[in-house]
């Protein structure tokens, strides 16, 4: 579901009316609807009407409550389209692609270049209405989905004491009532999205539950290598959307902690494939444990694990300075995957359709 689609919700519906007797405006009424005036010709009026209000109500009964921006179910990724009326994802060609910067900070270094496969990746950023349909689609999997439930601290394992948690234990997210960084509200038994911030970037997201966002919805964290080749083409872009400097139209970047922006906010900033957020607003999560470059995925980076081994985050913040915004930039700050931060959202990748 788009930003624009998760805060809309059905009009309420209304009790037919009444009709008095049949006159020449009741009777072409009738006539509009191909309902015979003589023979019940009211009855059926009625019955059509009828049949209408039952679609509206069941389509408010879908839709959550008016200004939370969330709704229990989980849309078929598939047939989800962007506020553009485009495909939630966006399809990254093979090639070979140029990683890295030959002046850049030595995390940076050295360029090399890798061969990826095809991948399809989200146009845009996980939204907090998109994190809440997602948490309301599986409740009963969840622990401390109500709070209450804080684990005592344990040094060999930094963790949110008063984080929703899965089945196993292991932190997903991070509410509100928690962590005043989070716009996700935990409350009478649902999750609900605080006003205004349907369609800002899902934060105070763990590294493992961003990881079961993406797997639950059939895709993927993108691997590091290919969130850098989504931002920086075959060309090797110093910035997702070229090489002009970065600038309030392009990026949300130089705010204040917390002040995050719309998903959709900076189209100027998108990548030639129409791929948004990639700079600025948050940092993202990949898939990838923070080693050096080159990148060699075969060398146990990609491994999946429940760990406090750092994993890396890409993309720059919208408390950050410019420099975060580059496409190679790889120095993020407070990414420990068991912790909700602030500052890092998260994107989901996947395979080519067959």
């Amino acid at each position: 579901m788009t930003p624009a689609e998760s805060t809309t919700h059905a009009a309420p519906s209304r009790r037919p009316h009444s009709y008095g007797p049949t006159t020449p405006h009741h009777e072409s009424r009738f006539r509009r609807l191909g309902l015979p005036h003589r023979h019940g010709g009211r009855r059926a009026l009625r019955t059509v009407l009828l049949s209408a209000t039952a679609v509206v109500v069941l389509a408010a009964c879908q839709t959550g409550p008016e200004g939370s921006g969330a709704s229990d179910r989980v849309p078929d990724p598939a047939a989800t389209r962007t506020p553009t009326g485009a495909p939630q994802m966006a399809l990254v060609p093979a090639g070979a692609y140029l990683l890295g910067a030959a002046d850049g900070p030595a995390d940076e270094r050295p360029v090399h270049t890798v061969r990826l496969d095809a991948f399809r990746l989200d146009r845009y950023p996980v939204t907090n209405a998109d994190l809440a349909r997602w948490a309301n689609g599986k409740k009963e999997q969840l622990r401390n989905a109500t709070g209450g439930q804080e684990l005592p601290a344990d040094p060999r394992m930094p963790r949110e004491p008063d984080a929703v948690r899965d089945k196993d234990d292991r932190d997903l997210f991070v509410p509100a009532d928690a962590d005043g960084n989070s716009h996700l509200l935990r409350a009478n038994g649902r999750f609900d999205v605080e006003k205004s911030y349907a369609d800002h970037p899902a934060t105070e997201v763990t590294w493992w539950g961003a990881y079961s966002y993406c797997r639950d919805r059939g895709a993927r964290l993108p691997t590091e290598a290919e969130w850098e080749a989504a931002a920086r083409g075959p060309e090797g872009r110093t910035y997702a959307w070229g090489e002009q400097e970065p600038n309030a139209e392009r990026a949300r970047y130089g705010a204040a902690t917390g002040g995050t922006a719309p998903v959709n906010a900076h189209p100027e900033g998108a990548t030639p494939l129409g791929i948004h957020d990639l700079a600025g607003n948050t940092y993202e999560w990949t898939s990838t444990l923070y080693r050096p470059y080159p990148y060699d995925g075969s060398d146990g980076r990609e491994e999946v694990t429940y760990s406090a081994e750092e994993r890396v985050t890409r993309g720059g913040a919208h408390d950050d300075e410019a420099d975060a915004l580059r496409g190679t930039y790889r120095s993020g700050y407070s990414r420990e995957p068991q912790g909700g931060h602030h500052h890092i959202g998260f994107r989901c990748a996947a395979d080519p359709r067959p």
